[in-house]
């Protein structure tokens, strides 16, 4: 049974008070936040917060801003709540973290056939798709030794056709990001790294709506509730269909 979702998106920072600033941004790629002619119309990161506007009793509101002025917007009380985060990535202070609301995987994505981790580490060479800007710790070592020649895209969804058009044999994607895009089944998979993630609040959230939203994510994860919600989007958006084979 689909999870439906009526948003009630408020553009105006005035009503700041009434409603739950969330953030989103360019960055937030499909299907964390799924853009038509430039506003936001489905994703899970909305469906997400839409769930946590709902228990705080006010209306939603979703804020645009880049990805490195995050911790900045929130700490400045422009905004309120960023939920697709780490506190190992944003490590500033004075930013309040939920319990985790899921687990993400980064995934070795190729045509050429591994028996796991260990061995792509041995075996693998020659060019990996990256998208600009993520780090991946486990990588760095062949990276550093040539073994691997890390070849960026401004965005995941320009790997995924690289590797649809053969342009490239192997890619690291998000699994939720791989998901939505690619046919799985039709590639070999290997697990990088695994990491939970965490809604991120300002200040400007009062301690009693951040002790209600910690319990409702943490009985809402432990139900599997985000999850389902995540599960909506697998392969929605599959890229094999516009865009050809490799000859």
């Amino acid at each position: 049974m689909k999870l439906r979702f009526c948003w009630v998106f408020l553009f105006s920072f005035d009503l700041s008070a009434a409603s739950l600033r969330a953030i989103y941004g360019d960055f937030n790629s499909p299907p964390a936040v799924i853009l038509q002619q430039g506003k936001v119309a489905a994703g899970f990161m909305p469906d997400i917060y839409q769930l946590l506007a709902n228990e705080l009793g006010i209306k939603l509101q979703m804020v645009a801003m880049p990805r490195k002025r995050l911790a900045d917007f929130l700490l400045s009380g422009q905004a309120d709540i960023y939920c697709r985060a780490s506190p190992e990535w944003y490590p500033d202070r004075g930013l309040q973290w939920s319990p985790p609301l899921l687990m993400f995987q980064d995934l070795i994505i190729s045509r050429r056939n591994y028996l796991d981790l260990e061995d792509f580490t041995q075996r693998s060479k020659g060019e990996i798709g990256a998208t600009l800007g993520y780090v991946y710790p486990k990588l760095q070592p062949l990276f550093g030794n040539k073994q691997l020649l890390r070849v960026d895209s401004v965005t995941p969804a320009t790997n995924a056709i690289r590797l649809l058009r053969g342009e490239l044999d192997t890619i690291v994607l998000s699994d939720t990001e791989a998901g939505y895009m690619l046919r799985l089944a039709d590639f070999k998979t290997l697990t990088l790294t695994t990491y939970p993630i965490h809604c991120m609040y300002g200040p400007s959230l009062s301690p009693l709506q951040r002790l209600k939203l910690n319990r409702f994510i943490q009985q809402q994860a432990s139900a599997g509730v985000f999850q389902k919600v995540l599960d909506q989007y697998h392969e929605q958006g599959l890229l094999s269909s516009v865009v050809p084979p490799p000859s």
